[in-house]
C-alpha cells in the first residue's frame, strides 16, 4: 500500500481519465477480514511478535480515514483455536493508537 501511494502521480499520469483527479490530501482505505487488518495497521493499529515481543507500527500519515469491515479482532480468547495455533501475531493486537487526522 505504501508503494502504491509513492507511485501516485507515475499511476495519474499514465492513466489520462485519472489526470488531475486524485486528491493526495484525502486518501482513505478499506479493507475486509485480512485487508482489514491491512487498513487497521495503515491507520495506527500495532501487532506484537509473541516470540519477541517486537512490536510492528506500520503507520501510513498519508491515509486519513479508513473502514474495517470484519478485521481480525481483539485477539486472544476471541480468536478461533485455529486462528490462535496458526496466526500467532494476532494475539495481541493494539487498536489503542488509531487516530483520526484532521484535514
Amino acid at each position: 500500500m505504501k508503494y502504491i501511494l509513492d507511485q501516485l502521480e507515475n499511476i495519474e499520469s499514465s492513466i489520462p481519465a485519472l489526470n488531475g483527479r486524485l486528491d493526495r490530501t484525502c486518501i482513505a482505505v478499506a479493507g475486509h477480514s485480512m485487508g482489514g487488518n491491512t487498513a487497521s495497521m495503515l491507520l495506527g493499529a500495532r501487532l506484537t511478535d509473541p516470540n519477541n515481543g517486537t512490536v510492528y507500527d506500520m503507520t501510513e500519515p498519508r491515509i486519513k480515514a479508513g473502514v474495517l469491515l470484519t478485521p481480525p479482532g481483539n485477539g486472544g480468547a476471541d480468536l478461533s483455536p485455529f486462528a490462535f495455533e496458526n496466526y500467532t501475531f494476532f494475539r495481541h493486537p493494539s487498536f489503542k493508537e488509531m487516530q483520526t487526522q484532521r484535514w
